[in-house]
């Protein structure tokens, strides 16, 4: 598996990415939040610009790669300068506007 299928692409790399965010841990002097990509791809960054978001909801950021990472033998995309650009919401959100 090359670090294509693994990461969300190589350190130094300036992007957009469509992601979902998992889970939010508030450790007290920061938070950290992990998300995931359509094809299962982790990323975690610390401090962002822009509009809020919450658990389970996909947003669209502007990052740059900082690094690979590992924690506990799970590999994950380091992201930093992140500017959240648009909250598209929850599936939970969009199904009940749907439903409506």
């Amino acid at each position: 598996m090359s670090d294509v299928d693994i990461y969300l692409g190589d350190p130094g790399t300036k992007g957009e990415f469509f992601l979902k965010l998992v889970s939010r841990i508030d450790k007290g002097e920061y938070v950290v939040n992990k998300l995931v990509d359509r094809r299962g791809r982790e990323a975690m960054f610390y401090r962002y610009k822009g509009v809020d978001f919450d658990i389970e909801d996909c947003i669209l950021i502007k990052a740059t790669i900082v690094e690979h990472r590992e924690f506990k033998n799970d590999p994950y995309t380091y992201l930093n300068r992140v500017t959240v650009l648009d909250n598209k919401g929850s599936v939970t959100e969009l199904a009940g506007v749907i439903r409506e």
